[in-house]
């Protein structure tokens, strides 16, 4: 079962790190904007695995699949 509550939580987190990753390309601050399109993908995992009960922690998209 879904834990909406904490998926939502995450989710918002996503979307916050994905419009600061656009006002960064835009920006032409490239680097910055990989860095947060990583983060935000980070965190769609997680939003995922904590709102199905099994959080995990870590940097490794691989491992986090």
């Amino acid at each position: 079962m879904l834990d909406e509550s904490e998926f939502a939580r995450w989710v918002k987190s996503v979307l916050r790190a994905l419009e600061s990753a656009r006002v960064d390309h835009a920006h032409g601050f490239y680097s910055w904007a990989c860095f947060k399109a990583h983060q935000a993908v980070e965190k769609a995992l997680r939003a995922l695995l904590w709102g199905l009960g099994s959080p995990r922690i870590g940097h490794s998209l691989p491992a986090l699949l």
